[in-house]
């Protein structure tokens, strides 16, 4: 509808719709095209107002006189909508008044907030968090973050501010509802993934006490033509490769791909590996993995790489296999390697979750999957051989084979 009037500024009214539809909980607001409809804007309403102007030309309302709080009745609001227009008539001819935002006030306390999402010429979609009100720009305390989003990188993100101080609690203040602000970050994170056409998004102030949040002001800035995908820097993970799945021996197991939030459980599952498991995963002889090694396999960029782990039953138990396959992007090649917990191995386990790894290359244009073993790897050279690979010793290293498969 925007577009469709040459706008490429959403008025308050729709930016909030927006926002409810991503279930951020905002303050109901209505839009009053005329003076003459304030009145039956605020009829739906409880008092005391806001009243806001809105205008395709005007960014921060507050810095020109363009808002009204505390407003007791519906006719102190009209009052103060026709000051407003008449003001700004006289003064800023060059800024069209298209309505009026109503809406009831909210109560007061809580701590003031902004969340807000910007288009960067090389990161793309990138989110911001931090202390928010009239004095944004003076206090400066934000955290920056690129989506998709965990709800672990989002709580990272206010952990990484100064208000996330008073976020806490202090003396008789207590905590703020943390999990509710990284949902505000969780839902502008997903918006960001599904809808490129937003250039620039701004709640502020985003309200948040002990009780939750309430977004009380938003401003969005759209493509002025529809866009096709999102520019984002780091791939969301695949969906629809999520399943269930009952191995030759009987075990069951949900497998999905991997997710930052899995590292911990990642480090136990190799921990867990026998020694010579573990030389064979990684073809050098580790006593531990290391956080760069887990983090090339939890926060993989899903453009050039995808890893899946194998769970217990209800896919909450604990990783009991895991699987990587390795290419660059547009490349028809990928190496895959898997990994099966040392007391599990037997039960079809591994053949399941290659068999599921092979499927998505296929599905995403991968030609040919290798895979490098160590020569004393029988198990696994045993099981490629099985499935339709061909086995042959690596150039130059008599200690290693390659195992290649070309997919119909």
């Amino acid at each position: 509808a925007a577009r469709a009037e040459g706008r490429t500024r959403l008025n308050e009214v729709e930016a909030k719709a927006v926002l409810t539809a991503y279930g951020v909980p905002v303050v109901p607001t209505l839009l009053a095209r005329t003076i003459g409809e304030v009145d039956d804007a605020c009829a739906n309403l409880a008092p005391p107002y806001a009243l806001k102007l809105v205008s395709p030309d005007l960014v921060h309302k507050s810095d020109l006189g363009g808002v009204a709080l505390d407003l007791p009745t519906i006719g102190a609001v009209i009052e103060a909508a026709r000051a407003m227009r008449d003001r700004f008539q006289a003064e800023r001819p060059e800024i069209r008044v298209t309505g009026f935002a109503v809406e009831s006030m909210a109560a007061g306390g809580g701590h003031e907030l902004i969340v807000g999402l910007a288009r960067d010429p090389v990161f793309g979609p990138v989110l911001m968090f931090g202390a928010g009100g009239t004095a944004v720009e003076v206090i400066a305390d934000r955290a920056l973050g690129l989506p998709p989003l965990t709800d672990d990188l989002a709580r990272s993100m206010i952990a990484r501010t100064r208000v996330s101080r008073l976020l806490n609690g202090y003396r008789h203040q207590p905590p703020a509802d943390i999990a509710a602000i990284a949902g505000v970050l969780d839902a502008i994170s997903a918006m960001a993934v599904d809808l490129p056409d937003i250039v620039e998004l701004d709640i502020n102030p985003l309200k948040a006490d002990a009780n939750g949040v309430l977004a009380l002001d938003a401003r969005m800035v759209i493509t002025p033509v529809q866009a096709v995908e999102s520019p984002l820097v780091i791939a969301p993970p695949p969906s629809g490769w999520e399943t269930d799945l009952v191995t030759q021996g009987g075990l069951k197991v949900h497998v999905r791909p991997t997710r930052p939030e899995d590292q911990t459980a990642l480090a136990a599952f190799f921990a867990a590996l026998s020694p010579e498991d573990l030389r064979h995963r990684f073809l050098a002889s580790l006593k531990t993995v290391d956080d760069e090694r887990l983090s090339l396999i939890a926060q993989v960029d899903f453009r050039r790489a995808v890893s899946f782990v194998a769970l217990g039953p209800a896919a909450e138990g604990d990783i009991l296999a895991t699987a990587l396959l390795v290419g660059e992007p547009g490349a028809d090649r990928a190496e895959a390697a898997i990994s099966v917990r040392s007391d599990l191995k037997g039960l079809g386990l591994g053949w399941s979750l290659l068999d599921h790894t092979l499927a998505y290359a296929r599905a995403v244009g991968i030609h040919v999957v290798e895979s490098i073993e160590a020569v004393d790897n029988q198990g696994a050279l045993r099981l490629e051989s099985e499935m339709g690979f061909e086995v042959r010793a690596a150039p130059g290293d008599f200690g290693l084979r390659v195992a290649e498969r070309a997919l119909d």
